[in-house]
């Protein structure tokens, strides 16, 4: 049975200098250039768009502006640690979000630790 393929940009905010996290300096994307994908991403027919938690920049004020900037594409943090703020404020953050994208946000929580 054939379906649709669904496509997902995964944006964190580095540059193609990124080389991870073993302290190597990261070149960080211009404010504009992330909205010219997230932008791009929506008008090529991407279903969504994810911003990790640990990132160059916070996830939600990232996805709060690309909500301004597109219409329909969905707008998804990645794993955001459940430890990294109080209830009520990541409670907050997403419900921004939420309204600022007319109900077109995801959010993604986790632990972060691991289970053995």
């Amino acid at each position: 049975m054939a379906g649709t393929m669904r496509l997902a940009v995964a944006l964190n905010g580095y540059g193609l200098s990124h080389r991870g996290p073993e302290g190597v300096e990261r070149e960080v994307l211009p404010w504009h250039e992330m909205l010219l994908i997230a932008e791009t991403a929506e008008e090529t027919g991407y279903e969504s768009i994810f911003t990790p938690e640990i990132a160059a920049r916070e996830a939600f004020s990232t996805l709060t502006g690309f909500a301004a900037a597109t219409r329909e594409i969905l707008l998804a943090t990645g794993v955001v640690p459940l430890r990294a703020r109080t209830a009520p404020t990541l409670a907050m953050a997403a419900a921004t979000v939420q309204d600022a994208s007319d109900g077109r946000f995801v959010l993604g929580v986790g632990s972060r630790e691991t289970i053995r």
